[in-house]
C-alpha cells in the first residue's frame, strides 16, 4: 500500500511541476526543450530572407528545395552568366512541401522565376501531421511557424519533451543541456550582422550545419572533401503522387499565376550508384513513371535528370550534397538548362 501511494503521490507530483512549467512556457512564448529541433535552420532562414530583402536591378530567381539545393548550387556563376540575380532559400528536406510553399508566397515578387530541384521524396509525402521533426522545429523557432500545428499536438510534444526519461536523455547527451540554452540565447539576437562581417572578410569557409557557411546568393559552397559510398535508389519504382504535394503545388501555381512568377520544376541531384545508375534500364524508367504520374495532373517537370546525375567524387557527406566541385558543376549545367528552355532570351 505505501508503495502505491508513493507511486501515486510520485506522479500527482511530476503533474503539478508538468503544469506549471507548461503554463510558464504558453505565458512566456519560451518553447520547452525539444530534441529535434535545429537552431542552425531558424537562423538559416534568417539570413536567406534577408538576402531576399536586397535590392536589385536584375531579374530574380529563386531556388526552393530541400539540402539538395542548399549544397548545390553557387549562385556567384549564375550571376556571371546569366542576367539572373539567384537567390537559395533552400534549406532541408525534412520540411514538408507546405511549408516551402508558404514561404515562398512570403518572399516572392512579381515577375519572379523560381525553380523547385525537390527531392523525389517530396512527391509522396503527405501532410505533416504526425512528423515529430517538423513539429519541434516549428514550435522551436516559434514567430507564427506554430500556426500550422493543431493545439493537441503542440500539447502532445510539450508532454513528450517534458517527460522525465526524454529530459534525463538530453541531460546526459553530450552538451545537450548546453546545446539547449544556446539554441534560446541565439533565438534573442540576429545572426545578420554576424553573418556580413563573415562575408565582408576573407573569413568564408564551411562551418558544417551553420548559417555563417552560407555565401551572399544563400548557398553553401564551400565545403570539401568526398563522401567514401553512396548506395541509394533515390525513387521508388512504382511512385504514386500524393494528394497533398498536388494540392501544394496547385496553390504555388495559383499564387504564382496571380503575381506573374513563372515556376519550373526540376531534378534534384542523384549519385550513380548500384541502385540508381545510367547503365540501368530501371534508373529511366522511374523516371518516366515521375513524369507521367506527374502529367496525370498536368505538372511538367523540367531538364534531363542526367544534367544533374553526378559521380561520387562531387558528393561531400550524403548523397543530396555535393561538394564545391560538385556545385560548381551542377550550377554550370543549370545554366545550359535555362540555354535549353529559353528562360535567358526571355528576359530583357
Amino acid at each position: 500500500m505505501k508503495k502505491i501511494l508513493c507511486f501515486f503521490g510520485g506522479f500527482v507530483g511530476y503533474m503539478v511541476v508538468f503544469g506549471g512549467i507548461l503554463g510558464v512556457f504558453y505565458i512566456l512564448k519560451i518553447p520547452p526543450f525539444l530534441a529535434f529541433g535545429e537552431e542552425w535552420l531558424r537562423n538559416t532562414f534568417k539570413i536567406k530572407e534577408y538576402i531576399n530583402t536586397q535590392t536589385t536591378q536584375k531579374p530574380r530567381l529563386l531556388i526552393v528545395s530541400g539540402s539538395n539545393s542548399l549544397f548545390g548550387f553557387d549562385g556567384a556563376i549564375i550571376k556571371e552568366n546569366t542576367q539572373f540575380h539567384p537567390i537559395n532559400l533552400a534549406a532541408h528536406a525534412g520540411l514538408p512541401f507546405n511549408f516551402y510553399v508558404d514561404k515562398i508566397i512570403a518572399n516572392a515578387k512579381n515577375g519572379d522565376y523560381i525553380f523547385l530541384p525537390l527531392e523525389f521524396g517530396y512527391y509522396t509525402k503527405t501532410e505533416p501531421k504526425n512528423n515529430q521533426w517538423y513539429i519541434h522545429n516549428m514550435l522551436l523557432w516559434g514567430e507564427g511557424y506554430n500556426k500550422y500545428i493543431s493545439k493537441q499536438d503542440i500539447l502532445s510534444t510539450y508532454f513528450n519533451a517534458l517527460a522525465p526519461l526524454n529530459l534525463y536523455k538530453m541531460f546526459l547527451a553530450p552538451n545537450g543541456l548546453k546545446y539547449q540554452i544556446q539554441g534560446r540565447l541565439n533565438a534573442r539576437t540576429s545572426p545578420v550582422s554576424q553573418w556580413e562581417k563573415i562575408i565582408k572578410s576573407d573569413e568564408q569557409k564551411h562551418y558544417e550545419y551553420d548559417f555563417k557557411s552560407l555565401n551572399a546568393y544563400g548557398d553553401f559552397v564551400y565545403q570539401k572533401g568526398e563522401i567514401k559510398q553512396i548506395e541509394s535508389e533515390y525513387l521508388l519504382d512504382n511512385i504514386e503522387i500524393s494528394d497533398f504535394f498536388i494540392s501544394e503545388y496547385k496553390r504555388l501555381e495559383s499564387f504564382a499565376k496571380q503575381n506573374d512568377i513563372k515556376i519550373f520544376l526540376t531534378y534534384p541531384v542523384t549519385a550513380e550508384n548500384p541502385n540508381f545508375s545510367l547503365q540501368d534500364p530501371k534508373t529511366f524508367a522511374k523516371i518516366e513513371r515521375l513524369k507521367s504520374e506527374l502529367a496525370k495532373h498536368d505538372i511538367p517537370i523540367y531538364g534531363d535528370f542526367r544534367d544533374f546525375h553526378f559521380e561520387k567524387l562531387y558528393f561531400y557527406n550524403t548523397n543530396l550534397h555535393l561538394n564545391n566541385e560538385g556545385a560548381k558543376l551542377r550550377t554550370i549545367n543549370f545554366i545550359k538548362m535555362l540555354r535549353k528552355l529559353e528562360i535567358l532570351k526571355l528576359t530583357p
